[in-house]
């Protein structure tokens, strides 16, 4: 509930991805607390009692977020560490929503390169939330009734400046009206000494959590079975993933947003995931992919059970052991490293450092990445077989984009390779007269066509097209040199009927039962896959996948 004070401070520190992180956060926080600028109270009093009589109102040792509460008779101070996206929503909610005539919002932590968005341990907050939420109703009335007279009442906003989080933007946003906003005033305690103790203070409280802790081991040490061409999407607020499986072949298309990947909770239960496509280098598809592999890095660290180690501790190395066998990365980087380095110094999350990182986890695997390329200038797309077994069926490829010796390619790799931002270029479109500009990234995404051809000739043949980010001019080109290939000039097709022309099998009721009790990842199906104990790959023939 609102409380009746003339100040009230709000600061937010973001998700910590690393140790080094963590002072560069809270250093963040602090500049917008002492860079209040208030009179009738003295600012440095109210900050000591902040370090000394504060208390921890929340807590939740299950994601790390932490709420540190301090009030008296003038101001209060909320410090939210480490929250979600909803409790940043209803927190800023309540916090505007006070009848204090003097307000500050402070955040503190990892932004994206080029939008400013605050990065959360489950997705982001941008400007455009911030206005969503002024927008309220209830928090049109609180600030009407707080805005009359002839002095308005003060909103101090404190963030990074990128993006739309720049004094001129926020000036123009509709809350601007109501309220007297001054965006990062700068700092007006320079007490160094309190400075300090307010960062250790803040510091304390902020827990980066392992590896595992981000990806928890699940309680039960079994492993899915899939028999049927599945294709389960996992959603995230930021970015997705996807796992495409069949009978004893597992590809993982894309890592997600965040460091807790969203595609964990199943992917857990797979026992190998033959082949990791990166189709683009973003941080809406690097961050869940780090995460991941930062735990395969960390199960390598675990110490193994000794001869006098309890049942307990030999159950626990089992658990923690539990992430998927990891073969081939497939994704297009720099041939030779040059000047990429990761860079902790900062809390903008690039999508260059990202793929640095990612680079490293893969060279501490002793995984080498693969390119992923189309030829330049064929008249067809070459056939790239991911996997076969007699009996089962073969797996696929087609390469669509990027081409081979493409020169948006090779300006893409060298900026990456020099640590610059990634640019932009025009995608041979037009909307409006206006050429379309699209990032590099995107223009350079891998977009592969996937054709599961099944032993049995009369089961269907399935088609799955996993575009990327690429521009879709780049899509339909590479479509258009897969036009001889019968099974994509009709819905449904089979091995002995390409045209689809014979009606389809009839499907008995004792089939009917067989199916429902396992994964059918068919146009129809929708079955939870079947769990049974132990692994459940079928060794096969991986090609092109160790």
């Amino acid at each position: 509930m609102p409380v009746n004070v003339k100040y009230c401070a709000l600061a937010i520190v973001g998700v910590p991805y690393r140790e080094t992180s963590v002072k560069l956060s809270v250093a963040e926080v602090v500049k917008g607390l002492t860079s209040w600028d208030i009179s009738n109270i003295d600012l440095k009093e109210k900050l000591h009692a902040f370090i000394t009589k504060s208390q921890i109102e929340s807590k939740n040792t299950d994601t790390g977020e932490v709420l540190l509460k301090y009030e008296d008779a003038d101001v209060e101070y909320r410090v939210l560490i480490n929250p979600d996206v909803v409790s940043v929503r209803s927190h800023i909610g309540q916090f505007l929503k006070s009848p204090s005539e003097h307000k500050l919002l402070a955040y503190g932590g990892h932004v994206l390169e080029g939008c400013g968005e605050w990065v959360l341990h489950d997705g982001v907050f941008s400007l455009q939330d911030l206005v969503e939420i002024t927008n309220d109703i209830e928090v049109i009335e609180a600030m009407k009734a707080e805005g009359e007279g002839e002095v308005k009442n003060t909103l101090t906003l404190c963030t990074f400046e990128s993006g739309p989080w720049n004094e001129t933007t926020v000036a123009k946003q509709p809350f601007a009206r109501v309220l007297d906003v001054k965006f990062n005033p700068g700092v007006t305690v320079p007490d160094t000494g309190l400075v300090e103790s307010l960062e250790n203070f803040l510091a304390s409280h902020v827990l980066v959590q392992t590896a595992f802790e981000c990806l928890k081991p699940s309680e039960f040490n079994t492993y899915i079975k899939i028999t049927k061409p599945t294709v389960i999407v996992f959603p995230g607020s930021k970015g997705d993933s996807a796992l495409f499986a069949v009978k004893g072949f597992a590809m993982l298309v894309g890592g997600g947003f965040g460091n807790r990947s969203t595609f964990w909770r199943l992917g857990c239960h797979v026992d190998r995931i033959d082949a990791v496509l990166v189709s683009h280098i973003g941080t809406e598809n690097l961050l869940g992919l780090n995460a991941f592999l930062q735990r395969k890095i960390a199960e390598e660290n675990v110490p193994e059970p000794g001869e006098k180690s309890s049942q307990e501790e030999v159950l626990l190395y089992s658990k923690l052991k539990n992430s998927p066998e990891l073969g081939v990365v497939y994704v297009n980087c720099p041939s030779s490293r040059g000047k990429m380095t990761r860079n902790d110094s900062s809390l903008t999350v690039s999508a260059s450092n990202e793929a640095n990182y990612m680079l490293e986890h893969l060279r501490v695997l002793n995984i080498k990445p693969s390119p992923c390329l189309a030829i330049a200038g064929g008249q067809s797309v070459p056939t790239l077989t991911l996997y076969q077994k007699v009996g089962t069926g073969k797996l696929d490829m087609f390469v669509l984009n990027p081409t081979q010796n493409q020169k948006e390619l090779q300006q893409f790799l060298l900026q990456w390779s020099g640590n610059k931002t990634f640019g932009s270029v025009k995608n041979g479109m037009k909307v409006g007269g206006k050429e379309v500009i699209v990032p590099i990234s995107s223009y350079t995404s891998i977009c592969a066509l996937l054709i599961w051809y099944p032993a049995s000739p009369s089961e269907p043949i399935i088609r799955v097209l996993f575009p990327g980010n690429a521009p879709q001019g780049r899509i339909l080109d590479g479509l258009d040199r897969l036009k001889h290939l019968e099974c994509l000039k009709h819905p449904h097709s089979t091995v002995d009927d390409p045209t689809g022309r014979k009606p389809l099998k009839k499907v008995e009721k004792s089939e009917k039962s067989s199916v429902n009790s396992s994964t059918n990842a068919s146009e129809e199906g929708s079955h939870p896959p079947s769990v049974v104990n132990g692994s459940a790959c079928d060794d096969g023939i991986h090609c092109n996948t160790p």
